[in-house]
């Protein structure tokens, strides 16, 4: 019996499993099917390469004041940026220097942790070696493995609303469950 192999490498566990630092290597794939994850990387990151390419009005958000956060980017950052970009040019810009092909091979083939380590500190720590693929892992990696946390609210959805509770209006429900979850 034949696996399809689009619909396995589109699903998103077996990207989360190769962008741990821990499973990276998928044991339980076959050589071909562990080609296709990390050509699906490569495909994930060129992407979000392409995107930040054309997103350069990015938002930069400073703590402020009273005011809350202010949006957009600080002077200081624009002239130190610029001025650093105008003495050294493309050649040591950090958004040209990574190559989305080259930096998930050097991932593939770099050591893995031991299984005690936090993929995530792992992350963090190797985020200059592997931006593109540390962003990946950021949004990957916080997917929850269980369903339990949206199981527990629906039940404490249906303790607050019973037989004798049938008035209460939807808002006041999302009240009472948001009170109940967050003691």
């Amino acid at each position: 019996m034949g696996v399809d192999s689009e619909r396995l490498v589109s699903m998103p566990a077996l990207i989360a499993s190769a962008l741990d630092p821990r499973h990276k290597h998928l044991p339980f794939l076959s050589q071909e099917e562990r080609e296709g994850v990390f050509d699906k990387l490569k495909q994930l990151c060129a992407n979000m390469d392409h995107v930040t390419e054309t997103d350069e009005e990015d938002v930069h958000f400073s703590a402020g004041g009273e005011d809350g956060p202010t949006a957009g980017p600080s002077n200081e950052t624009t002239r130190r940026d610029s001025a650093m970009h105008l003495l050294l040019g493309d050649d040591y810009s950090e958004s040209g220097a990574t190559d989305p092909q080259l930096e998930v091979d050097v991932y593939a083939k770099d050591s893995r942790p031991s299984l005690d380590s936090n993929p995530l500190e792992w992350w963090r720590a190797n985020q200059s070696r592997f931006p593109q693929l540390a962003s990946l892992a950021e949004r990957y990696l916080c997917i929850p493995g269980t369903s339990v946390p949206s199981e527990r609210v629906f039940s404490a959805a249906v303790l607050v609303v019973n037989r004798l509770r049938t008035r209460l209006t939807p808002e006041h429900v999302d009240m009472l469950v948001f009170l109940n979850k967050n003691k």
